[in-house]
């Protein structure tokens, strides 16, 4: 996205905080409602990761919502530490402080779905998943 101002005339400090309050504001409308998310899950060291089958894109996990259950799964799922593992979730986006570094998005999980054990997103982009069925974990 991209704003442009009068040629000529230089920005203002509050005419740039109106402009990033204004793309704040709707990019959280855009992304306030959750959605159903399929992609890699990484856990490792207090760090989470979730690549979007789809898009390709990647964002770090909010420890947040049903991040929990998400998480569990993963640990009693994944082949081998920091080996992705194919998730369904609803979920959303959103700007969050990270502990270093500027706001980014993040993805928030809304509510956990299941699984996919020994599926990736290459497989299943493909059309050759290794089994249709999900496995839903209950805690």
């Amino acid at each position: 996205m991209h704003i442009s101002w009068r040629l000529g005339h230089s920005p203002t400090s509050t005419a740039k905080w109106m402009a990033c309050t204004l793309l704040a504001a709707l990019f959280a409308s855009a992304h306030a409602q959750p959605v159903q998310w399929r992609g890699e899950f990484v856990y490792f060291a207090d760090s989470a990761a979730f690549t979007d089958c789809a898009s390709g894109k990647r964002w770090p996990v909010a420890m947040t919502g049903d991040y929990l259950a998400l998480e569990r799964a993963y640990l009693r799922w994944h082949s081998a530490p920091k080996a992705p593992l194919l998730v369904n979730f609803d979920g959303r986006l959103e700007i969050r402080e990270p502990m270093e570094g500027p706001a980014r998005e993040h993805m928030i999980v809304e509510r956990f779905a299941s699984v996919e054990p020994g599926n990736t997103c290459a497989m299943v982009s493909t059309g050759k998943p290794k089994s249709t069925a999900a496995l839903k974990d209950t805690y």
